[in-house]
């Protein structure tokens, strides 16, 4: 399955971006937040017309109930002079006078297009050498199929060339010009790319600014972004194009009413197993169920909050962000909560409601997801200080999204934990134990796990997966299997899959060992293996672990 990222935005834009929210049915990336930047645009559709004049003296006469937003303020200060006033009204009843008369719809710089930004992780969709080409950014501006495949031929294969003509037909050339660019994405387990902006001119620049800033990436897997400006035909002229990555716009609320400062930013923080997190047995219970949630005015309250949670290295980064001058202006909602399944973050901040308590509506969307990984999702919301008045702050979860699994499904969540400290962690008799094969078993107690590790692991470690688990068990079943790993300096153990047998009387589990051939070091040690599976769906099968 080829996991693609598709954003859609339509019309004449430039605005403020939403970290994109990704989910695990394939990747799909939700569209950011964006407002017009249209001169004159007070209403934000896009438009400059007469409906803008109305808009602003609205708001003159009742800002309570009128309020023009942020950038809509910025948009309609047109006549010259800082400050919306009923002159600018006036400015652009005149404006769409005069296009009127002179038999024009609608302002000449006021072109429509729509941006797209398609992302994989999967190269088996690009050429070989794909990444030389892109590095950098290879772009191109394409006026028919013909030509769309002669460049798309160059960086993808012909399966993917395919896909695309098809959606960029002779049809849609007979209207349209396409811009695109291909870049490489180094880092990230998530598409870091927003295009913002498109200004017209002598020269068309596409603003095209990556959503992270150095070390907030979190996976370390090189992929490709594909940026995509469909632009109608009569619009241009041949003008040269150029991909610039700036910063987005962000417009300026000094001068906004009270009444409209209810400003923020949200975005999901994501990590794959607990990478920043302290030892997720010892804290887990700060950031299962609901999550561990805080509303934070200063840098020292940030730092007290997350030193609970996370490790040196991600407090610093956090920390590093979010300075004594960023709480000056902003207050800062944050939630570290644990994920149980999906290899990217499947939490969506969908909404904030001000009122007597400020909710934060931050909906799971579990639809497809099938890999097995724990991880941690931090949410964070930025706040203009003055929209905050002290409520108390609650998170939400209202839809639930998961894709119903048939009859015959198993759902499971899978971890290795791996271990090579003998004297730290296991107990002298380990070696013997498993020497002889696999030790396996279904708990379904804490005094079943504590007895099943107590001949493996030593005291302090199986208290610590004895606090791990704490509740798990009122609605699971834990399958565990302790293996013997003979060499190698990291764990090369994986769960591959857990079903069902034909009759439904057996479980059959497969691992893997990873990277056989990779020269290994001299190390004995030992991999745990562990399954979640819903209490109602284990009803006593035989539970068989292979290993290839």
């Amino acid at each position: 399955m080829k996991k693609r990222i598709l954003t859609v935005i339509t019309a004449a834009i430039c605005g403020i971006g939403a970290v994109p929210a990704l989910t695990a049915s394939g990747i799909s990336l939700s569209p950011p937040d964006v407002v017009s930047c249209l001169k004159g645009d007070a209403n934000l559709d896009s438009r400059a017309t007469v409906a803008d004049s109305v808009a602003i003296l609205q708001h003159i006469a009742n800002r309570d109930k009128y309020c023009l937003k942020a950038q809509g303020l910025v948009n309609a200060d047109v006549d010259g002079v800082a400050g919306v006033t009923a002159n600018d009204a006036l400015e652009l009843q005149k404006r769409d006078s005069v296009r009127a008369a002179e038999g024009e719809e609608e302002a000449p710089d006021n072109v429509f297009y729509s941006v797209h930004i398609d992302w994989t992780m999967s190269t088996r969709d690009y050429a070989d050498d794909i990444w030389d080409k892109i590095r950098g950014g290879y772009s191109g501006v394409l006026t028919s199929t013909e030509e769309l495949r002669a460049y798309l031929s160059e960086i993808c294969n012909e399966s993917l060339t395919d896909e695309y003509a098809a959606k960029y037909s002779d049809e849609f050339f007979a209207e349209n010009v396409l811009f695109m660019n291909a870049l490489s994405q180094s880092s990230g387990g998530e598409c870091m790319l927003m295009i913002d902006s498109v200004d017209t001119g002598g020269t068309i620049t596409v603003n095209a600014p990556w959503t992270y800033e150095g070390g907030t990436a979190a996976a370390a897997v090189m992929s490709v972004c594909l940026g995509q400006v469909v632009f109608p035909k009569a619009a241009y002229s041949g003008q040269e194009v150029v991909w610039t990555h700036g910063k987005s716009v962000v417009p300026p609320v000094s001068d906004v009413p009270d009444v409209c400062k209810k400003i923020y930013t949200s975005r999901v923080d994501y990590t794959m197993g607990y990478s920043g997190f302290k030892n997720a047995m010892k804290q887990g219970s700060k950031i299962r169920r609901n999550g561990y949630d805080a509303v934070i005015t200063s840098s020292d309250e940030l730092k007290a909050y997350l030193s609970e949670a996370c490790t040196d290295e991600k407090i610093e980064e956090y920390t590093a962000k979010y300075t004594d001058d960023f709480f000056t202006e902003n207050v800062l909602f944050m939630n570290i909560i644990e994920q149980y399944q999906g290899t990217q973050p499947c939490l969506h901040i969908d909404s904030i409601d001000f009122g007597d308590t400020v909710t934060v509506n931050a909906d799971w969307d579990y639809s497809g997801a099938c890999a097995t990984i724990m991880s941690v999702c931090v949410g964070v919301v930025e706040l203009d200080r003055e929209a905050y008045s002290g409520q108390p702050v609650v998170w939400t979860c209202n839809n639930v999204k998961e894709a119903p699994l048939p009859p015959e499904a198993l759902s499971f969540s899978a971890k290795t934990d791996w271990y090579c400290d003998t004297g730290k962690d296991m107990q002298p008799e380990v070696w013997e134990i498993l020497d002889k094969g696999g030790h396996s078993a279904v708990i379904t107690s804490p005094a079943e796990l504590e007895e099943y590790l107590s001949p493996i692991f030593r005291k302090e470690l199986v208290q610590e997966y004895l606090k791990f688990y704490e509740g798990y068990f009122d609605g699971c079943v834990i399958l565990m299997n302790c293996e013997l790993q003979g060499s190698g300096g990291e764990c090369r153990l994986k769960v591959d899959s857990a079903d069902y047998s034909d009759d439904r009387t057996e479980i059959n589990v497969r691992s893997s060992w990873q990277d056989e051939d990779k020269p290994q070091v001299e190390m004995m040690s030992v991999c745990l293996q562990q399954l979640k599976v819903q209490k109602e769906q284990y009803t006593g099968q035989t539970v068989n672990w292979t290993t290839t």
